[in-house]
């Protein structure tokens, strides 16, 4: 942690806090976010989905909808879609 002699450095994560900035991206930990997904975006995921969708297949809808690819994982978890073969090996 960045401090000098107990006070924070500006700039630092506690700083920024403490001046009400978030040390997040808008969306990253916060449960109450709100995430707005396009109906491009649902359709796409729904046209794909028998219940799963593939990780390649969500990188490839959000690319050609010019989204993050959040969005499409919020898109999934509406839809009630299930996330399989996971690049990451997030999701099994």
């Amino acid at each position: 942690m960045c401090t000098t002699r107990g006070r924070s450095a500006v700039g630092s994560p506690r700083a920024q806090r403490a001046e009400g900035k978030s040390t997040m991206p808008r969306g990253a930990g916060e449960p109450d976010a709100i995430i707005v997904v396009p109906d491009e975006v649902m359709t796409a995921v729904n046209k794909r989905a028998g219940g799963t969708i593939t990780c390649a297949q969500c990188f490839e809808i959000a690319e050609r909808a010019g989204v993050t690819r959040r969005v499409v994982g919020e898109a999934a978890n509406r839809a009630k879609v299930r996330i399989v073969r996971c690049q990451l090996g997030c999701f099994d």
